[in-house]
């Protein structure tokens, strides 16, 4: 596993690439890098969607799952063993605040198509209204407007 400030590898080998590699389907190889091409069916599956990026609430949920699995796991360890900051894990973490019911919307696979749109930046931001009643009427009015074609 390569971590961020350590010398990069060489070649890319090993069961686990090879399993990941496998799992997702090997479009392209090149040094040092590998370029999945995920088939479109299966995306959502994955936690992807259409622009390829991962559902940022099915994330939040994996390192949830992750810290509780992992007896002392804290923030920083999580991120270290993530190759990301401990600030990002905390940013994944704090999604999980949002009402249950919008979280739920989110990682059904039957609304894939309405909350395509939704960022995770969308989402942080809903955490800033002052009840969760305003955060669902935010975050349904935000729905509106991304399948209205008016964003």
């Amino acid at each position: 596993v390569w971590l961020p400030g350590q010398n990069p590898p060489r070649t890319i080998s090993g069961p686990d690439l090879e399993d990941e590699a496998e799992l997702f389907g090997v479009y392209e190889r090149r040094r040092l890098k590998l370029v999945f091409r995920k088939p479109a069916e299966k995306a959502f599956k994955y936690g992807v969607n259409r622009r390829w990026l991962r559902n940022p609430v099915l994330v939040a949920r994996e390192i949830a799952a992750e810290m509780d699995s992992t007896l002392g796991a804290t923030q920083e360890t999580v991120a270290l063993a993530r190759g990301v900051t401990r600030t990002r894990v905390c940013q994944y973490l704090r999604l999980l605040l949002l009402p249950p019911d919008i979280l739920d919307f989110i990682c059904d696979p039957e609304n894939e198509s309405k909350v395509a749109k939704v960022t995770e930046g969308s989402l942080r931001h809903l955490l800033k209204e002052p009840t969760p009643v305003d955060a669902r009427r935010a975050f349904y009015a935000m729905i509106e407007r991304a399948n209205s074609g008016s964003e």
